[in-house]
């Protein structure tokens, strides 16, 4: 036996691994909506006068992590262009989406009956506009009523060129705007339409039979036409849109008139009318009852306007008494 025993054996002991005790921490994140906006102003020269550009430029947005839902009673973006000076200002630059529109929905704290969409070559005269910023939504009219994206931003400029009314016009400052889709060969873009929202009132038609007439009616020029139909007992079925024009310039196109309706005290009536700014009647160049018939064939219609300005073109099929149905047929409209 060794003098120094020497025994090769460890012993280890495991120790019981019971694991690690959770910890909590409560991190509290909330979404915001952070809608802003800003406007800047640039002019030619220090004091500008006659001819001189002047500018505007409208940003806003929304720096939040959620969208602004759209308000169904209140506007989204509404702002003033308030001309106190005695001048002109014609818009000769505008830089907006295609999503979006600019209307003019009052005048001097009078709200418009007829709002019209800003276009270029608008002339402001001297008074105070109440703007309104209009979004595209679907198919539909663009509305006042749109929300807000999240992480958005949108900019919308306008360049007017400064115009002193005292002083003799060039030929050229009156700028008339051409009508949009005026033979309804893309759907009806371009046009306001008023049917209660009942489907098949207002529609795009390439053949119509007016049985009272024995009348097919196809299109007066290119593919299509709009049909209006009267809706229901004492309802009115329009189309409508916002024109510019100048002193002299001329609006015309072609109608018919077709009814199922018998001799009545409250005939059936369909009218194209001209609607000045303030909502009265300018003229009606086309004007039709039940009482009269059917047509049975287009029927020409024109007017020449003795003053430029804004007006509102208006087809409008009105049934005065019970449901029977009368329609109104319109294509081809100009201005010359």
């Amino acid at each position: 036996m060794a003098k120094i025993p020497y025994i090769d054996n460890v012993n280890v002991v495991s120790p019981i691994c019971e694991g690690i005790a959770p910890a909590t921490a409560s991190i509290d994140v909330r979404p915001e909506i952070k809608l802003w906006s800003l406007k800047e102003s640039h002019t030619e020269v220090e004091n500008p006068g006659k001819g001189d550009d002047i500018s505007f430029v409208l940003v806003f947005g929304n720096d939040g992590e959620l969208p602004c839902p759209a308000d169904t009673t209140n506007p989204t973006l509404e702002d003033t262009l308030d001309i106190s000076s005695p001048i002109d200002l014609k818009l000769m630059s505008f830089c907006i989406s295609d999503q979006y529109e600019l209307w003019v929905v009052a005048e001097d704290g009078v709200v418009l009956t007829t709002p019209y969409q800003v276009l270029r070559c608008e002339i402001f005269e001297s008074g105070i506009y109440q703007l309104q910023l209009r979004k595209k939504v679907d198919e539909g009219p663009a509305t006042p009523y749109f929300a807000v994206p999240c992480h958005f931003i949108c900019c919308i400029a306008m360049l007017f060129q400064i115009e002193f009314p005292a002083c003799d016009p060039c030929p050229d400052d009156c700028h008339n705007r051409p009508l949009i889709n005026p033979s309804f060969e893309n759907d009806f873009v371009g046009w306001n339409k008023v049917d209660n929202q009942q489907p098949n009132t207002i529609t795009q038609e390439q053949l119509f039979n007016c049985s009272s007439s024995s009348t097919n009616f196809a299109p007066h020029a290119g593919n299509y036409f709009a049909l209006l139909t009267t809706d229901g007992a004492n309802a009115t079925t329009a189309l409508y849109q916002t024109i510019s024009v100048c002193p002299g310039d001329t609006i015309q196109g072609w109608a018919f008139f077709c009814t199922q309706e018998a001799v009545s005290r409250t005939p059936d009536v369909a009218n194209i009318r001209i609607i000045r700014s303030d909502g009265s009647t300018e003229n009606i160049p086309f004007t039709r009852n039940s009482n009269g018939g059917s047509d049975s064939v287009w029927q020409p219609w024109s007017y020449t306007f003795l003053n430029g300005g804004i007006y509102t073109l208006r087809a409008e099929v009105i049934n005065n008494n019970n449901v029977v149905l009368s329609y109104l047929g319109v294509d081809d409209i100009s201005l010359v």
